[in-house]
């Protein structure tokens, strides 16, 4: 192909994998599987059922829809394809920041017309073969489906336009096909027509009459170079023969006796047959007539023959040997074999000059091996590059030039394609911002390019944490309703009105999995037992404390169509804002004559701790983000932050003792981790009315603890002063607009954030095969921060909180 110069490959090409054959095989899989995903795709992919007034473009997009639609939902069998009801098409908004499922209306006409197309037309065939009498009535009705579903126009179709393509193998191809099918079913209507019907004896008899039979195929041109083996039967005359390949394992072939008789058993059952009666040739026995079929092969030449064998093996990293007959027709005429290399930066341009794109494949050879030596290029190379883009192959001649000085950096934006992609006036999450800063490529990807990964129908953290969410907001928002918390209720209440809860949401779409088999439908049991212990402690821990959840799932700012509370907004350097929006697991609030004091509850499904150095770096911005939301809120008396903590929606597991107490056990695996705030012991007197400033001892509940003089026990408790929190707030406000100003400036570096050694930031990235992130190129490099502890974080915030940290690997080498 590189020297343009036509071929023509003589060799069976089997027809097993048309899609015609395909087709067929599919309907009896989608009859014996029950309309599995994978049959009843494999029949559409065929592209020869098409419904009516819809393009192939249409098609194929519709059927990518439905695709990821079954993957995502788990669809199968007949009653969900026959069904009446029309399937929805729910999507996950990637600007939505939550678990809420939309309908998409578009994608729904979609795949109900896939749908459609599968319901009207596959189960009409399979109802005729179970009602079938005789064969002949089976072989009918599949060719009349064949012909009233359009599969046989669709046939024609192709034919024509592979003829008006001038590919006139395909062409042939699809009219071989249907010629073979035709006669196998007239075999089997005269041989077994009238018997009565065996649909497994129809299948495997078309099987197998498919699986022998291959194309016949007429070379296009007269005139074009016939690629063959040694071993045909009709070895056409050539004038140049090239016979390649010409190792000792090939040239002879390595007999193969593995089969179910050996070489004895054959030779004693062969001397039992009759004179008309024989066993095909196989293992040693073939060897003998291995010579003489390599004699036709190298006679077929009549002016010249050359034979050439590979020097190495690539796949066994091992050199390879020549064949005996290439080392003895070497001898025999005398003849010193000569050994090929590709061009390199030695060889003349005499030696190689060819079509254009053999040179092009010929310079990228040797410049890529100038530039592995350190050597500059010679002019007649780059000369060959400057003649070649003075061609049709300028484009392709520009790439792979351009691929010799590839670097995996994706550079920056345009600003004004920046604004374009993420408008103005952004509006923003703040695990959107931690994305920034842990990969600002990435966040590009995500929210620029709106990149996601397919959904598969699979149990994810997601959507366990969506059902626990919904779950708890729905059961302590029935208890506000009604007057109540869950220090009025009791055990046993906790334990009735879970279930039902956990019934009614797995029922919304998206929880499609929970309901698709019994062991689903057991894990959905064991959410439910363990939604249940946790509301259990939250009762206990509850009854501890003078902290009441006010609210539970409270929004702030726009998020989908929906406002909450006032979200937070402040102008960017160089114009347009920035609106922060986000959603709180739970506000817990204390009322005092003079203020309302809150906290701030995050659920989470593994355990978090507030970490000073992820906050300062911007990649724990959440938590800080809530606080300030609710401390702007207007409110009499005002609200004033009394900490923010993560709770832990785990099954905690007990070891067994004696003095084993599963109450204070499971308050202390319960236990909210994060931060408080106070200025003294009397500002969180209501936090844990279990201990107090006077009393001292250590909170079983939330990170605190006092000294027996009152004083804090900062190794038992995580306090920040009203002071260190303005500072870490102000330090907060100034890394949202600055991630805000980067990415509107069109900041996209490939610089994944690092600790010491840790790689979780590629790791765990869902486009790791798009950033092909390598640090031992030398030219990929993290952006390597040190792990700070809260007095060098304070030290920082106070003297400057609108210091931004920028270290990046590069910039420190430099």
């Amino acid at each position: 192909e590189e020297f343009n110069i036509p071929q023509f490959t003589d060799l069976e090409r089997p027809m097993k994998d048309h899609p015609l054959v395909v087709l067929i095989e599919s309907l009896f899989a989608i009859q014996d599987h029950d309309y599995q995903y994978q049959d009843v795709m494999r029949l559409l992919h065929t592209e020869l059922l098409l419904p009516e007034n819809m393009d192939i473009a249409a098609f194929r997009d519709a059927l990518d829809t439905t695709d990821n639609h079954l993957v995502r939902t788990g669809i199968t069998g007949k009653k969900r394809w026959t069904q009446t009801d029309p399937w929805r098409y729910f999507q996950r908004n990637p600007n939505a920041d939550d678990s809420q499922l939309d309908p998409e209306a578009d994608k729904t006409a979609q795949i109900n017309a896939i749908k459609t197309l599968v319901a009207d037309t596959v189960p009409q065939l399979l109802r005729q073969w179970q009602t079938a009498k005789t064969g002949r009535e089976a072989a009918a009705s599949l060719y009349q489906w064949l012909q009233t579903t359009g599969v046989i126009d669709q046939l024609n179709v192709w034919r024509q336009t592979a003829n008006a393509d001038g590919d006139l193998s395909r062409s042939q191809a699809n009219e071989q096909a249907w010629d073979t099918f035709t006669q196998l079913l007239n075999d089997y209507a005269t041989i077994l027509g009238e018997a009565d019907f065996n649909r497994d004896q129809f299948r495997e008899l078309l099987a197998a009459g498919f699986a022998s039979a291959t194309y016949t195929q007429i070379p296009s041109t007269l005139d074009s170079v016939v690629i063959s083996e040694t071993g045909l039967v009709r070895l056409a005359k050539a004038k140049h023969v090239y016979v390649i390949g010409a190792t000792n394992t090939a040239m002879p072939d390595v007999p193969n006796d593995s089969g179910v008789l050996n070489s004895e058993e054959r030779q004693l059952l062969a001397a039992q047959l009759p004179d008309d009666r024989f066993l095909p040739e196989q293992g040693p026995t073939t060897t003998l007539g291995d010579p003489f079929i390599n004699y036709l092969g190298f006679m077929a030449a009549s002016e010249k023959l050359t034979l050439s064998y590979p020097m190495q093996n690539t796949q066994e990293n091992s050199e390879n040997q020549a064949s005996p007959y290439f080392r003895q027709l070497a001898q025999a005429l005398q003849l010193t074999p000569a050994t090929w290399a590709p061009a390199g930066l030695g060889t003349s341009l005499k030696a190689v000059l060819g079509s254009q794109r053999a040179m092009l494949s010929d310079f990228v050879r040797a410049a890529g091996e100038a530039q592995h030596q350190k050597l500059p290029l010679s002019r007649s190379w780059q000369g060959v590059l400057a003649s070649l883009k003075q061609t049709t192959l300028a484009p392709l001649a520009q790439k792979l030039a351009g691929s010799l000085t590839y670097q995996n950096d994706p550079g920056r934006l345009d600003p004004t394609l920046a604004v374009q992609l993420y408008g103005r006036d952004m509006n923003v999450s703040v695990s959107r911002l931690e994305t920034y800063y842990r990969n600002q490529f990435e966040y590009f990807l995500k929210y620029g390019l709106l990149l996601q990964p397919r959904p598969e129908f699979e149990l994810s953290p997601a959507d366990t944490g969506s059902l626990f969410h919904a779950v708890l907001d729905q059961y302590l928002t029935q208890l506000r309703d009604a007057g109540q918390t869950l220090a009025d209720v009791t055990a046993a209440d906790v334990a009735a009105a879970v279930p039902p809860l956990v019934a009614a949401i797995t029922k919304r779409p998206g929880y499609e999995i929970l309901g698709s088999t019994h062991r689903m439908a057991y894990l959905t049991s064991r959410l439910s037992r363990l939604l249940i212990q946790v509301l259990t402690n939250m009762r206990q821990q509850q009854r501890r404390t003078g902290f009441r959840p006010m609210r539970t799932e409270l929004q702030f700012g726009r998020i989908g169509d929906t406002r909450g509370l006032p979200g937070l907004s402040w102008p960017l350097p160089h114009g347009g804002r920035v609106n922060v929006r986000g959603k709180i697991d739970r506000l817990d609030v204390y009322r005092e004559s003079d203020a309302q004091r809150f906290m701030v509850v995050d659920y989470k499904s593994t355990q978090h701790r507030f970490d000073d150095s992820d906050a300062y770096y911007g990649i724990a911005l959440q938590m800080l983000t809530y606080v300030e939301a609710m401390a702007n809120v207007p409110a009499d008396p005002p609200f004033v932050p009394a900490g923010a903590l993560y709770f832990h929606l785990q099954d905690p597991k007990f070891k067994f003792s004696t003095d084993l107490d599963l109450d204070i056990d499971r308050l202390k695996a319960f236990k909210y981790l994060g931060f408080l705030v106070a200025k003294d012991g009397a500002d969180l007197a209501a936090v844990d009315k279990t201990i107090s400033a006077e009393t001292g001892g250590r909170s079983m509940m939330v990170p605190l603890g006092f000294k027996k003089d009152g004083a804090f026990n900062y190794n038992q408790s995580n306090i920040l002063t009203p002071e260190d929190l303005s500072a870490y707030l102000l330090h907060n406000q100034a890394l949202i607009i600055d991630a805000a100003s980067r990415i509107l400036a069109g900041d996209i570096a490939l610089a994944p954030f690092q600790y010491g050694q840790e790689s979780t930031v590629i790791s765990n990235s869902d486009y790791q095969s798009i950033m092909l992130f390598d640090p031992a190129t030398g030219f990929d490099h993290y952006n390597h921060v040190p792990k700070l502890k809260r007095k060098e974080v304070l030290g920082r915030v106070t003297t400057d909180p609108t210091q931004i940290p920028h270290h990046r690997q590069e910039d420190s080498q430099a």
